[in-house]
């Protein structure tokens, strides 16, 4: 490769030129300056190509020099250290069988929580205690005599909560931690477990309708099929994956107050004056300017009969539903409204707190109720209420919101799944989850984890109900059920 050269610069511009001349050379000058720094750029690359080619050559030399010489001590080292790995992997392996033994144990014969057990307790058993489990040496005539701790004969120490959970986390064939976004798989022997997975190349997300999730500041919509990993309106950290079941807001117009579906249902009785309505006077949740002001005056009055509200009803659905809406206050400091589905809520409201998702107990009421009593006005409040609102439901839960115009809408539930793969095992295998559960039905069971197997009759699942309770529901090849509603090994106390 011939060495680059660098084409001279044209005259450069004098202050002895007329001006036509300066402005002539001027522009020829500062058009040149541009290919000519690419031309010394390409003669500096050369230069340096020529100095690491040397290099190079140097250390091909030195190194071809001392390979030969450096060779057969290697080979010493490596078989040294080869029965030294094989020594030490020999170790590792015995260590983890035993604690597998132990883990193994340790829920097979659980007993529950220690504070909560009486009376006689024998071996094997396994309890949880100080954020601990541990096991059980000896027989016991009352166990409660006999508190597990590190000075206890009675007692051994098996693993506590955190030990074992990184334990799991860190050994596990798939990890999928949502709030993080760190997804990871095994891969086989060759590759072990794989970082930096995306949440496609896992999971398989389902539903079939958009739907909302709070993102970062805003609220967002998402289209069909689509995760949605939610954030806190409050702090604007991540919380995770939003996996909701169907549901279906009963109210029109959720975003227009000020559409005579609304207004009819205005009330103002007594002394009080009807709700006035400024359509899209502010930005919503979502960003959009389509929050509606709504103004609310008892006019002095202070007694249960004078009512300044939106009070609209729809049809009996058949369950009982709840009262879900955003509301800022504009002025006054602070405030006390009324919002239900049947019987009269109170709840609370300061400037500072800006936007408010204010959800009310479920009733088999199906009324939208939002405004001011004049019995139940606070001390210091002036009898007047200045809010914006948007969004207004009716629906059988807490989740997330779905909005209207002139039809009911129905959100579809999510379904995160996965098929799995070779890697699993068929007859054995653990399963680790955490989860925070909310708008459990009353009496429903909320599945949080399920692994399926049609085609063999076979399942479990790991649900939850409106006490807290776990449960565990299990078959296997079409036979018998199992189901356990007992104490369980919960990891996280």
């Amino acid at each position: 490769m011939a060495a680059p050269e660098s084409t001279a610069l044209p005259a450069a511009p004098s202050r002895a030129d007329d001006g036509d001349t300066f402005a002539a050379k001027a522009d020829a000058f500062v058009s040149a300056l541009e290919p000519f720094r690419q031309e010394l750029q390409e003669q500096a690359d050369f230069v340096n190509l020529k100095i690491t080619e040397f290099d190079d050559n140097l250390n091909q030399a030195v190194s071809d020099a001392t390979d030969t010489a450096v060779a057969a001590s290697s080979t010493a080292q490596a078989a040294a250290s080869t029965a030294t790995q094989a020594e030490s992997n020999a170790e590792t392996f015995q260590s983890e069988a035993q604690d597998a033994r132990d883990s193994a144990l340790a829920v097979i014969n659980f007993a529950g929580k220690w504070s909560e057990l009486g009376g006689a307790l024998n071996t094997p058993a396994t309890v949880f205690h100080s954020g601990a489990y541990w096991n059980l040496l000896t027989n016991l005539a009352d166990v409660t005599a006999s508190e597990p701790a590190n000075d206890n004969g009675d007692w051994l120490f098996v693993y506590s909560n955190a030990e074992l959970r990184r334990k799991l986390l860190d050994e596990a064939t798939l990890y999928a931690d949502f709030v993080n976004g760190d997804y990871r798989l095994w891969e086989g022997i060759g590759s072990g477990v794989v970082r930096g997975k995306a949440f496609e190349d896992l999971f398989s997300l389902t539903r079939a309708s958009a739907a909302y999730g709070q993102g970062v500041g805003v609220l967002e919509q998402v289209s069909i099929d689509t995760k949605r990993i939610v954030y806190s309106p409050e702090t604007g950290k991540r919380q995770g994956l939003l996996i909701e079941q169907q549901d279906t807001n009963l109210l029109l117009w959720s975003e227009d107050f000020s559409n005579s579906y609304w207004t009819n249902d205005f009330v103002g009785i007594g002394t009080a004056s009807l709700p006035v309505v400024t359509a899209n006077y502010g930005q919503a949740p979502d960003g959009t300017m389509t929050a509606d002001r709504l103004q609310f005056d008892l006019n002095g009055g202070d007694t249960g009969n004078d009512r300044s509200w939106v009070d609209k009803s729809v049809s009996d659905p058949g369950y009982d539903t709840l009262v879900a809406v955003y509301v800022k206050l504009l002025s006054g400091g602070q405030a006390t409204l009324n919002i239900s589905s049947g019987a009269v809520e109170l709840f609370s409201l300061s400037e500072s707190d800006g936007w408010v998702r204010f959800l009310t107990s479920k009733t088999a009421a199906s009324n939208f109720r939002l405004g001011l009593i004049g019995s139940q006005v606070s001390s210091g409040q002036s009898g007047t209420l200045d809010v914006l609102v948007w969004g207004g439901e009716l629906k059988g839960s807490s989740d997330s919101y779905i909005k209207t115009e002139g039809t009911q809408v129905s959100r579809d539930g999510d379904n995160c799944s996965r098929t799995l793969a070779a890697e699993f095992g068929e007859r054995e295998l653990t399963i680790y989850s955490e989860f925070r559960v909310s708008g459990l039905e009353d009496t429903l069971r909320q599945g949080v984890v399920s692994l399926v197997n049609v085609a063999l009759d076979s399942w479990l699942i790991v649900s939850v109900d409106l006490t807290g309770v776990i449960r565990i529901s299990m078959r296997a090849d079409g036979g018998t059920s199992y189901n356990d509603n007992s104490t369980l090994p919960i990891l996280i106390d």
